[in-house]
């Protein structure tokens, strides 16, 4: 591969690699954080501030690029909303070495069911 080939691909990695690492720390809290990341709730908390978060491929890149590992299809917490109705959400994590997909599931559940929580 040519070196300006490699710097083609540098450049189109960089910005939603770079979007999700100042994602995840500008709203590090319990359930976003360098060992866990509830994919779902940080996506929901930069689109309320107007920014772009990137989604499906770009996103999986830049997890595995910053060495998380995918929770599974069908290990994702099905989440109850807050605002009282019935409707659930089920959120998409991404963990690291200690946390484990198990361990990362019981986090996200008792804070999203945690009325008293305030995550930052």
């Amino acid at each position: 591969m040519t070196n300006s080939k490699v710097q083609m691909q540098d450049l189109a990695v960089t910005d939603d690699h770079q979007c999700v690492e100042d994602a995840i720390i500008e709203h590090g809290c319990d359930i976003i954080n360098d060992q866990l990341v509830d994919v779902t709730y940080l996506a929901k908390l930069v689109m309320l501030e107007g920014g772009d978060f990137p989604q499906t491929s770009a996103l999986r890149k830049s997890m595995v690029e910053l060495g998380y590992t995918f929770c599974g299809r069908n290990n994702r917490p099905n989440i109850p909303e807050k605002t009282g109705s019935s409707r659930r959400a089920r959120h998409s994590f991404w963990y690291k070495f200690p946390e484990t997909s198990e361990t990362g599931k019981e986090k996200i559940v008792e804070v999203h069911t945690d009325p008293d929580y305030i995550p930052f």
